[in-house]
């Protein structure tokens, strides 16, 4: 790391950069390592997107020092001798499959971001063991705040489609005592409705009993995003639930009769199952 290099990232953080990319045929060295740790050491909300890599490895020793983008690749220009140096080519870069993406430090920011969200879900698709029970765990404890935002109710509706009954039974613990609220929001509805789908029979019908004794079950029915909600319970539930459900919708019905969306609760099968 040259103190030349150092000015000249100043200079550049000094013009409103967000993102810097340290570009190199053989990415994994002792310089460019160095150069990120001081980046993150002075400048730590600044993104940095090293390369170039082709293994694991090198890849890995990134990862370590705070790196946080990779550019994948080597020996691309037609002048470039690095493959022939390294005796490897393109087939090489079928071994990054095998890397395990986990976030260093899990932020409900980050899971809030438009583009932070789909990092999450890579990051739950391409990992497993305990390193995926690791980051499960960060984001079923903060599953209330993320269920209300924008982005972050599609991390949390992306655990419940894992179907990992531990992950599912610590969701529907955080967001106890709140499904009435959760049901007339446009973001949270719709976890709720998953909430449903994926609940166990016992936890499922702890959510429907929630949603019968809650005061404004009437005002969730002709709610446009809560009749969703109640028509998925009706759906999901049977026998002596449905019927609890139904009875207490029916005093609500000529209301209902005059809401447009209170009318899609009415004109469903289910309610008659």
């Amino acid at each position: 790391m040259r103190e030349s290099d150092k000015e000249r990232l100043e200079e550049l953080v000094k013009a409103g950069i967000d993102v810097v990319v340290l570009d190199s045929s053989q990415g994994n060295s002792i310089y460019q390592i160095e150069l990120i740790k001081y980046i993150k050491k002075m400048y730590s909300d600044l993104d940095v997107v090293c390369g170039n890599v082709l293994t694991v490895s090198q890849a890995q020793n990134l990862i370590q020092a705070g790196v946080d983008g990779l550019r994948v690749g080597m020996g691309s220009g037609s002048i470039c001798t690095t493959q022939e140096v390294w005796v490897g080519g393109r087939g090489q870069l079928l071994n990054m499959s095998t890397l395990k993406y986990e976030p260093k430090v899990f932020s409900v920011e980050l899971a809030t971001d438009r583009h932070g969200c789909c990092v999450l879900q890579k990051c739950l698709s391409h990992s497993d063991g305990e390193q995926r029970d690791r980051l499960i765990c960060k984001i079923t404890s903060n599953a209330l705040i993320l269920s209300q935002d924008p982005f972050g109710n599609y991390v949390v509706q992306f655990v419940f489609e894992l179907q990992l009954p531990w992950a599912t039974v610590d969701i529907l613990e955080q967001l106890e005592g709140n499904y009435g609220d959760l049901s007339v929001e446009k973001y949270s509805s719709n976890v709720v409705e998953k909430s449903l789908k994926y609940a166990g029979e016992e936890r499922r019908a702890r959510i429907i009993q929630e949603l019968i004794g809650n005061m404004r079950l009437d005002q969730i029915m002709q709610d446009p995003y809560g009749n969703y909600v109640i028509q998925a319970a009706l759906s999901q539930s049977k026998g002596t639930l449905h019927s609890k459900l139904v009875e207490a919708i029916k005093p609500h019905m000529p209301v209902l009769r005059t809401s447009p969306y209170g009318k899609k609760i009415l004109s469903t099968n289910i309610l008659m199952k």
